[in-house]
Parts: C-alpha cells; structure tokens; sequence
C-alpha cells in the first residue's frame, strides 16, 4: 500500500500525518511528492505509524524511483534550453 493511500483510508491529511511523524509539513509534502529520497529513519517510522500497512523498503524503492526521474526531467528540461 502506498502512503497516500493509507492517508485517505484514514481520512488524514499531509499537515495531520506530518504530526504523527513528527515532522515538518513541507519536508514531508517533499517526500510524498518525490522531491527527495526517504530516509532509512524515516521510512521506518512511516512503517510504524501505519502498523506494517506501509513498508519501509516500499517508501525507499518508490522514492528513489521518483527521485530518478525528477532529476532525469530537470536535466532534460536543462538540456533543452541550451
């Protein structure tokens, strides 16, 4: 199950769900967005809080693909001004 998912089962927001990490509401928007890599840390307390329902490998492999990718289109959007 991806977060997001979970947050809707749960009828949670991103401001709700960043207090029940501990953590700032525009780190976390950062992360569910793909704008940075999940921490080892991080993705084990988003597997606690979720009771397993959220895998901490699950959080580090989808962030590290989206982060892949943003930084493939920044390079290429880059690229294409030149």
């Amino acid at each position: 199950m991806k977060l997001r998912e979970w947050m809707f089962m749960n009828e949670l927001n991103q401001t709700q769900t960043a207090k029940l990490l501990e953590t700032n509401r525009s780190y976390f928007s950062e992360i569910l967005n793909g704008k940075i890599r999940v921490s080892k840390k991080f993705a084990k307390r988003v597997e606690k809080m979720t009771k397993g329902k959220v895998t901490a490998i699950s959080m580090r492999n989808g962030s590290a693909l989206k982060h892949q990718k943003s930084k493939k289109t920044l390079l290429k959007n880059t690229l294409s001004l030149i």
